[in-house]
């Protein structure tokens, strides 16, 4: 008779530690089926893909002005207004539209020899370009384009300062 309550006590302290064990493994996992007094309660639902809403971000227009610079100069004519104007295009590429490019066109007028005006349209995208760059734009996101005079067209007028620039093309 000893021996059967030697026994059983064995029995049931095993089962005891066994439900202990389970116990732990039940709260350090949280997989137990049991509430233990918790307040938190978790509900999941799921949407299928087809069924959910999907909001498209709006397209933001957007078309930089030129940034003007000083006769026969790669110098900004106002450096503030290009400073302002690079900001601006650099807040566009980095927060709305974080995969496109932009293009750099360098413009002259026609006053000098034609190569050398390249070359000035070149310096003045390059400008640009650094002012760009050093608002974050990434150097790979940035393409200049010197045209020089090649897209000059012949004016009345004596006022050539408009040919002086650098339009931004985003792409």
């Amino acid at each position: 008779m000893q021996k059967k309550n030697i026994i059983l006590l064995a029995i049931g302290g095993v089962v005891a530690l066994l439900v202990l064990v389970l116990f732990v493994l039940c709260m350090f996992f949280e997989i137990c089926f049991f509430n233990f007094g918790s307040d938190k309660v978790e509900t999941i639902i799921e949407v299928p893909v087809e069924d959910s809403i999907q909001v498209e971000k709006p397209i933001k227009k957007f078309s930089p002005s030129p940034i003007y610079f000083r006769y026969g100069s790669a110098a900004y004519k106002d450096l503030f207004v290009a400073q302002d104007k690079a900001k601006e295009v650099a807040d566009f590429l980095l927060n709305e539209e974080p995969y496109k490019n932009v293009t750099l066109v360098g413009y002259t007028c026609d006053v000098g020899i034609e190569k050398d005006n390249l070359d000035l349209s070149d310096r003045r995208s390059s400008v640009v370009k650094s002012m760009l760059i050093s608002y974050g734009v990434a150097p790979t996101r940035i393409n200049i384009q010197p045209l020089g005079e090649e897209s000059y067209i012949e004016s009345t007028s004596e006022d050539k300062s408009e040919y002086r620039k650098v339009e931004v093309s985003i792409n």
